[in-house]
């Protein structure tokens, strides 16, 4: 689905920058009759509101350094919102120097679109309290993942929040030395002159598996992504590995081509022709928690498989109902919004503070099967 308009279908109010298109743009059939031929301005939003124009100025520019009272603000809020008056904001940059717009960077080619909108949601909530725009940068896997390849266009923005994609912010701060925007990187990876916050995966799944092998008397199988178990670093597949060494068992994987859900229960259903039903299985994320239960209601395995139990990382969706019992590792997105504009507003206003690097820590929940037994 485009990005766009499943952002919007969500209620997620922010600046969406694509590529230029090269196409000929066509006209449209019926043109609206409910334009005005000039955009409107602050005289005509001072002359509604009975106020002068430098109060109007003073209110949409967010000043907090003029005292209005409540009651006028709200007039001349309602005389904005009457005459359809929309700041200038390459005026209003070019004054105070600040664009009062925040990049946010977002690999869309990952299959994780219910995580990406509502960290996008917390993000966006936090800076409109503070007078803030957000501009969503879409950023290609090669950007975010690979070693080559530029970093992602850089529009006008007073900070950028870099949501998974760490390579994208490294090669932007090598590419641009000399540019000193402020950036948040929510990732694991360590990059100069950059604020992070990340969460503790590996103790997070020490303890998923260690909890795994208390409730089921075995070590789960471990359903993880090609990539999960050639990545000499990769955390998920570090604690599991860990784990079964602390018990002396021996891992068992499934590799998935892709986190998608029907990877995984294409990965999965092999895995069930050939081995079996298994008491439990610890998922990469949810995409593959999902792909996993789906494999084991196909009807060649749901009778036997009514007391497997998931284990899984993410929490994307805590609503969406499930077919088997679950233990999660919910990532908490809204508390990681809720930081991440934090340290970017404080940097914003002050770059000379030490950058910081905020570890997250990862706590269990138990989720019921929804369809019983």
């Amino acid at each position: 689905m485009n990005l766009a308009r499943y952002l919007a279908s969500k209620d997620v109010n922010i600046i969406m920058h694509t590529p230029p298109c090269h196409e000929e743009s066509k006209p449209l059939d019926n043109k609206p009759t409910n334009i005005r031929s000039k955009p409107a301005t602050l005289a005509e939003v001072a002359a509604v509101a009975g106020v002068s124009t430098q109060t109007v100025s003073y209110v949409v520019s967010g000043n907090t350094k003029v005292t209005i009272s409540q009651p006028t603000r709200e007039r001349v809020l309602a005389a904005v919102a009457q005459v359809g008056y929309q700041p200038n904001r390459l005026a209003r940059a070019m004054k105070s120097g600040k664009t009062f717009t925040i990049a946010l960077w977002l690999p869309v080619q990952r299959p994780a679109m219910v995580y990406y909108v509502k960290f996008t949601k917390f993000l966006q909530a936090r800076a409109s309290e503070a007078g803030y725009e957000l501009m969503v940068i879409p950023v290609t896997s090669e950007q975010a993942y690979g070693d080559g390849g530029l970093p992602p266009t850089h529009w006008p923005a007073d900070g950028i929040v870099a949501l998974d994609c760490s390579n994208a912010v490294r090669k932007y701060r090598e590419k641009t030395p000399f540019n000193r925007v402020p950036v948040v990187s929510i990732s694991n990876s360590v990059i100069p002159e950059v604020d992070r916050i990340s969460w503790d995966i590996y103790e997070g799944f020490l303890s998923l598996t260690r909890t795994a092998i208390s409730e089921l008397g075995d070590l789960p199988t471990f359903v993880t992504i090609r990539s999960g178990l050639s990545a000499r670093e990769e955390l998920r597949r570090k604690g599991y590995d860990f784990v079964a060494n602390e018990f002396d068992r021996a891992p068992k994987y499934v590799a998935c081509v892709g986190e998608s859900v029907r990877a995984a229960r294409i990965a999965t259903l092999r895995d069930l022709r050939e081995n079996g039903v298994q008491k439990g299985y610890i998922c990469w994320n949810d995409s593959v928690a999902w792909g996993v239960m789906r494999a084991l209601t196909d009807p060649l395995y749901a009778s036997k498989s009514k007391e497997v139990k998931i284990y899984s990382y993410g929490g994307y969706e805590p609503d969406a109902p499930t077919s088997h019992d679950m233990v999660i590792l919910p990532v908490p997105l809204e508390l990681v919004a809720k930081r991440a504009w934090e340290i970017l507003y404080t940097r914003i206003q002050d770059q000379s503070v030490p950058y910081s690097h905020e570890v997250l820590r990862l706590e269990m929940t138990d989720r019921r099967s929804q369809l019983g037994r």
